[in-house]
């Protein structure tokens, strides 16, 4: 719980009062006789506790509405809109010196960081940190057990105790995942994945199905599907299904079982490889719709990249810039009581990245049949990478980046799936390449108007 939570200190030194008629402890461990564990009553807090903390919450949140404050800072002006603050203080390497980068704030921006021997990072989680560097030199100062030493000497000048720390050479485990040095990679452990196939096929083979234990396992594959999100696209009648027959015993849906036999099967590609080789090409891939003419066509394009326009594609993120649309030179302000609100994306990537010259076509062609604008966009996509695992050379661990101008296309890839089927349809298609390739993708979004493959997307061929 949030100690931004008003009179949260209420609920210290409160026990147990003991057993008696009206206070009692429930059985919290092995199975019932419907299948499902007792463990699950470990989930959750106990009604008169969740009533007080919605208190605290609604309390809270009161005087924020009428002090004008709250988490995103305070608000100027009585109707202003709360705006996201992000802290400051990453830092980026020079010539002239290193820098250390606090995650935290590279993914609210929905950037990336390089490590390397000038860069390293940090990541808080709750009560956790995690130090991320290059081992090489392991008395440089941004090394990550140098790092750790002067938080852990920070934390104890404050009052902290900090009980328990992990140096490079001890440490196994980072927030549930494993790791793995040489290459630099984190994976579900071992035990914790043969288990989790286990189950799922074990439930899998059954005629009936309790929708509660399952959701359990999903939630633990979610999990471990972070690391490849690709593989995210596999669930899909799944969780129609969970929430049709919430907590209770029912014969499966076909659609529902042989997803649930994909997971299982799917969790040996559960790995995140840091260490990946920068692909120094990137590519463009842009579709037309259906018109009066034909059924619209694609188009995909490269260039070559330098090693400083592949840090700018990394650093810059998939996720656009927003600005303030255009005012009218006439009418100006359609409404003048209201505030300025940014909401029309923009490209943060430089113009180098869009000038015609550099741009060599690579497949122009027609569709055969027609779809929705989005669907096409994801379909030249996954032909992309169709063209691009040809070559065996591209294999494993590699990374690179596409131009994308369709949003819901950048996103829907970024996130690993889709609530529509048609569309996901086509992510696990491009997560089964990606996964088999052992390549990642990253797909930087940009205005249609700067699009090096639009007019390849509109050559008429007969």
């Amino acid at each position: 719980m949030s100690g931004t939570l008003d009179d949260l200190c209420s609920l210290d030194q409160i026990f147990c009062p003991g057993l008696s008629e009206d206070h009692v402890h429930g059985k919290s461990s092995g199975q019932a006789e419907d299948g499902s564990f007792y463990t699950r009553r470990l989930q959750r807090y106990p009604e008169p506790l969740c009533r007080f903390i919605a208190d605290l919450c609604m309390r809270t949140m009161i005087r924020f509405l009428n002090s004008h404050s709250g988490p995103t800072g305070p608000l100027v002006a009585e109707g202003e809109p709360p705006c996201r603050r992000i802290t400051s203080w990453s830092t980026t390497a020079s010539r002239e010196g290193v820098g250390l980068a606090l995650l935290n704030e590279t993914t609210a921006r929905g950037t990336s960081t390089i490590v390397d021997a000038k860069q390293s990072a940090v990541y808080i989680h709750v009560d956790d940190c995690v130090c991320v560097s290059d081992g090489a030199d392991k008395v440089s100062p941004i090394h990550a057990n140098q790092i750790l030493k002067v938080m852990i000497e920070a934390l104890e000048l404050t009052g902290f105790d900090v009980s328990t720390r992990e140096t490079d050479e001890t440490l196994d485990k980072i927030v549930g995942y494993e790791v793995q040095r040489k290459p630099a990679t984190f994976r579900l452990p071992g035990r914790k994945s043969s288990l989790l196939k286990v189950a799922l096929l074990e439930l899998a083979a059954q005629r009936q199905v309790h929708t509660g234990v399952l959701r359990s396992l999903l939630g633990i594959w979610l999990f471990g599907g972070l690391l490849k999100r690709e593989l995210l696209s596999l669930p899909h009648a799944l969780f129609r299904f969970i929430d049709v027959y919430e907590d209770t015993v029912v014969s499966w849906w076909e659609s529902a079982r042989r997803e649930t036999i994909a997971l299982a099967h799917s969790v040996a590609f559960f790995e995140l490889r840091l260490g990946a080789k920068l692909l120094p090409l990137m590519f463009a891939t842009d579709a037309m719709g259906m018109n009066e003419i034909d059924l619209g066509g694609y188009g995909i394009c490269t260039s070559d990249v330098t090693p400083d326009e592949i840090s700018e594609l990394l650093t810059q993120g998939e996720a656009p810039g927003l600005v303030v649309s255009r005012l009218s030179d006439f009418e100006g302000m359609s409404s003048p009581d209201r505030p300025l609100v940014p909401t029309k994306p923009f490209s943060l990537l430089s113009d180098r990245f869009f000038k015609e010259e550099r741009w060599l076509p690579v497949e122009a062609k027609r569709w055969k049949y027609g779809d929705h604008i989005t669907v096409g966009e994801a379909r030249t996509v996954k032909r992309m990478l169709e063209i691009v695992t040809t070559f065996p050379e591209v294999h494993d661990s590699l990374f690179f980046s596409s131009l994308q101008d369709n949003m819901p296309t950048s996103c829907s890839m970024t996130k690993g799936r889709s609530t529509s089927f048609p569309l996901n349809r086509i992510l696990r298609q491009k997560g089964a390449i990606t996964v088999a390739a052992k390549i990642r993708l990253k797909l930087p979004w940009t205005e249609s108007a700067k699009m090096p493959a639009d007019e390849l997307s509109r050559i008429l061929t007969w």
